[in-house]
């Protein structure tokens, strides 16, 4: 006998060890009986043992039926006894159990062990007609059987290289072809020689054919768990019910659901983290990625300095997730589009990306059909293309966001929750355990349950709390990517007539950048030039005699809500697309009533800032793109008493630069809001 012993069949804790290396035990069968407390007695030499109170001796395999409690002690057998009392059905129940609860490899050892040929039940025999035996040769078709009663196998087709899946643990995993030559392996010891093992393989991949459509069909409003899986069909009473190989589950989420469980760690560290507006988004957040269909088309991209973050909170996402339920493509991976790419996505529940590349994103498209819930084209490796629905939640983080080129693009912006992350963690502060002290089972089971919450009132209110518009996003996302843009922004104001010289605007660029913590890399001097006209379109790029100047600006030494631009140019140019506004990431909000696109319900809305103190903007929404200096005049004269904003909502922003050389040469006043020509 090898590989394995009587003493195995007990726990450590169950032996006491002897001077000579036996050991003593309590008989399992009788117990104390006998008024001995180590009534049975092992003899790991020779594999057997003794009973005290019934002086009967067992071998190892009577022994294990004492444990199993299929014999007791007293049928054991007297010294010098031959046979044994397991015959028939009993023999048979002890291997079966022996093989459930101390694993196949001591049931294989200990069957060897014993001489006892179990591979003769996997073999066909030919017999003479004398009823001798002419031959045995392994039958491909019992040891297919068997392995297929034992577990549950499909083998899909549909692909060029076939998958076969078993199912455990409440999800269909791609391990089939590796449990099948192992269980063939076991079975069949030094019989199962290369073509054996084919051969079966073979046969049980046809005997488990499932159509790839068939199969690829789960339950949109189940999610699977690590006990069970929850019932989404009615998100304001989800049921928790068990396991089902019906569902076809391919994925879980790695969480025990504890109908009780809170995460007193987890919250304290968001909100610690987050602004407290934002708090709620990032619960309804975490609640969304409980479910695969993409309903709600947004993604998330986390911005700020290093140390602050970001990273524990993509990790904290990842873990609950669960790893092998990620795909890990950058923003311009996604945005470019390539098959090989985009495949990874596929039957994910997230996409999570740190440290988020700044590299420019010439198209959004990509982005934007992953997260609109549109059907994405992927190419397997040497195989197939197919098309699927992404399900992978988009979550990023950066410290700079990637520009777009196309920034009239709403439906790009429109996609996206910004979180602004900025309280820098003191480095005599840091925890390098935070994330294993968030991510314990009991952490992870309250975060299931703060996430569904979050999801329910997702639901409810049909969007994201908070949500801000295209536009603010827009604002905010090229301000982080653009430092020019952030400069204009924070640092210049319209003034009629004033000017700054082009070196000295330069050196304030520069300066403003290297204030900024974490401190910023300006662009070049010619970039300044370029472009500072379009990021702000009241500046007028002007010259007099040698010198070149910016004109109609002005410098703040500091940004201030009450100069910001939303204050003194919203009024002036109603909704000109070219200015960049300073948008806070919180903002004190009204409610008003909104009529949802996507559902086509009434829901509540907070306004955002920029709303609330700018209302009558909705009066300039169809400005026209451009006039005449004859225009404006005409205009001017014709309508004595209208305001600057009149003025602008007629003739579009394109009258600005007539009306700013018309000021300039003393052809114009403007006073008090209000324009007059000068006689």
């Amino acid at each position: 006998m090898k590989n394995f012993n009587i003493i195995d069949l007990f726990e450590e804790e169950e032996l006491t060890e002897t001077s000579n290396g036996e050991y003593n035990t309590i008989c399992p069968s009788c117990g104390l009986q006998g008024g001995r407390t180590q009534g049975f007695h092992l003899f790991p030499d020779t594999n057997m043992a003794y009973c005290h109170s019934t002086g009967k001796n067992f071998n190892i395999l009577e022994t294990a039926a004492l444990k199993l409690k299929i014999i007791n002690c007293v049928e054991g057998r007297d010294s010098g006894e031959k046979g044994t009392p397991l015959k028939g059905e009993l023999f048979t129940q002890t291997l079966d159990l022996i093989k459930e609860k101390y694993g196949e490899d001591f049931y294989y050892n200990l069957a060897e062990g014993l001489g006892l040929n179990i591979i003769e039940k996997f073999m066909d025999i030919e017999y003479d007609k004398d009823g001798s035996i002419l031959k045995k040769t392994i039958s491909i078709d019992k040891v297919a059987d068997y392995i297929i009663s034992k577990h549950n196998i499909k083998t899909v087709e549909g692909t060029k290289d076939e998958s076969i899946y078993i199912y455990e643990d409440g999800i269909w995993t791609r391990k089939g072809r590796g449990l099948i030559t192992a269980e063939t392996e076991k079975l069949l010891r030094s019989a199962a020689r290369n073509n054996i093992v084919k051969e079966i393989l073979e046969k049980i991949k046809r005997k488990t054919k499932e159509d790839k459509e068939d199969f690829d069909i789960e339950p949109s409003n189940l999610t699977c768990y690590n006990n069970g899986v929850l019932d989404f069909n009615d998100i304001e009473n989800i049921k928790f019910i068990p396991h089902d190989k019906k569902y076809n589950f391919k994925t879980k989420i790695p969480v025990t659901y504890k109908k009780d469980a809170d995460c007193p760690l987890i919250k304290k560290f968001i909100k610690e983290t987050f602004y407290e507006c934002d708090v709620p988004q990032v619960q309804e957040w975490i609640g969304f990625h409980n479910l695969k269909p993409y309903l709600f088309k947004k993604a998330v991209i986390c911005t700020g300095p290093k140390n602050t973050g970001k990273t524990v909170f993509l990790n904290l996402l990842s873990r609950y997730v669960g790893e092998k339920n990620i795909a890990g493509l950058s923003l311009q991976k996604i945005s470019q589009g390539k098959t090989f790419d985009l495949l990874t996505l596929k039957n994910k529940f997230a996409n999570i990306h740190d440290d988020l590349s700044s590299k420019d994103l010439f198209d959004g498209g990509g982005f934007k059909m992953a997260v609109g819930d549109g059907e994405i084209t992927g190419e397997h490796k040497f195989g197939d293309y197919e098309r699927f629905r992404n399900t992978a939640k988009m979550t990023f983080a950066c410290n700079k966001i990637p520009p777009v080129k196309e920034v009239d693009d709403d439906a790009y912006f429109d996609r996206w929750l910004i979180w602004i992350i900025e309280k820098v963690v003191p480095s005599e502060e840091r925890d390098t355990d935070l994330i294993n002290k968030l991510t314990t089972e009991e952490e992870l089971s309250g975060l299931l349950n703060w996430g569904l919450n979050g999801l329910s009132r997702l639901f409810k209110e049909k969007s994201f709390s908070n949500e801000r518009t295209s536009e603010e996003n827009k604002d905010m996302m090229v301000q982080n990517s653009n430092t020019l843009a952030k400069f204009a922004a924070e640092r210049l104001r319209f003034a009629a007539g004033e000017k700054i010289t082009k070196d000295d605007m330069y050196n304030l660029y520069c300066d403003f950048c290297n204030e900024q913590i974490p401190k910023l890399a300006p662009v070049t001097k010619r970039k300044v030039g370029d472009n500072l006209h379009n990021i702000a379109s009241y500046i007028l790029d002007s010259r007099e005699g040698k010198y070149r100047y910016w004109g109609n600006v002005k410098w703040v030494e500091c940004s201030d809500v009450s100069d910001a631009p939303q204050n003194n140019m919203r009024n002036i140019l109603g909704n000109d697309k070219n200015i960049i506004y300073n948008i806070s990431p919180c903002v004190t909000s009204v409610t008003e009533n909104k009529t949802n696109k996507k559902h086509g319900n009434t829901i509540k809305r907070k306004k955002s800032a920029r709303e609330v103190q700018f209302l009558e903007a909705k009066e300039c929404q169809n400005i026209k793109a451009n006039c005449t200096v004859e225009e404006v005049l005409d205009w001017i004269k014709s309508n004595p008493g209208k305001t600057i904003t009149d003025f602008y909502a007629a003739l579009g922003d394109g009258s600005f630069k007539f009306l700013a050389e018309l000021i300039k040469a003393n052809k114009v006043k403007q006073e008090n809001n209000m324009l007059e020509l000068i006689a």
